[in-house]
């Protein structure tokens, strides 16, 4: 694998920490590899997938394109994560109709509530929605800044001002896959990259 370049796409709702002892790993054991790392939201990293502009991706998504391959990483809850002095604080866990008439932050091509809706909730809740980010930085800022709550995975709840509790009722996991483009012959680095995801032992960062 003499001067190969892997073009792997990271949805950018899953944290660095979450991966970073797979990018050690690989790189130590392919020390000559250009390691190339896109991050964009689960859908356009799909897309693009497809479309052959990277060569691998880290996705969360609900459900993946027929035309992609999933392998299972890791599985997270998801959480509400709110400002210090939110009434959430007093409670150990938070359902979705907790969140009745909240001032709730969006996201731009948001994968969460998606993940709600694929699992049969239904949503007869009012949210109060009026800021939106498709950056998760915005989003935690304004959480901390007393703007709203928002729902995330655990892993990105871990600023010290922001706290989170788990959210029950329904209570939804995401999984983490390594994803490939189905019936696409793979270059030897990537054949390499996936089966050092499928045999490296890693937890969710937790």
């Amino acid at each position: 694998m003499v001067n190969a370049r892997l073009d792997l796409g990271c949805m950018c709702t899953i944290v660095p920490e979450s991966l970073i002892s797979l990018v050690e790993f690989f790189s130590s054991n392919a020390p000559e590899l250009r390691l190339i790392i896109h991050e964009d939201t689960g859908r356009q990293l799909a897309q693009k997938l497809i479309d052959g502009e990277i060569d691998v991706a880290i996705l969360a998504l609900p459900t993946v394109p027929e035309e992609l391959h999933a392998y299972p990483l890791f599985e997270e809850d998801y959480v509400i994560a709110f400002p210090r002095d939110h009434r959430f604080r007093s409670m150990e866990s938070v359902s979705l109709s907790d969140l009745e008439g909240e001032r709730y932050l969006s996201r731009v091509n948001c994968e969460y509530l998606d993940a709600f809706r694929t699992d049969g909730s239904s949503f007869e809740i009012t949210l109060d929605d009026r800021f939106e980010s498709e950056n998760e930085n915005w989003v935690q800022a304004m959480v901390i800044a007393d703007l709203g709550c928002a729902i995330m995975p655990e892993s990105l709840a871990r600023h010290p001002v922001m706290h989170y509790r788990p959210l029950v009722s329904p209570l939804v996991r995401r999984t983490v896959c390594v994803v490939t483009r189905r019936g696409r012959r793979h270059s030897p680095v990537v054949e390499f990259f996936v089966n050092v995801c499928k045999n490296l032992d890693r937890n969710q960062g937790k």
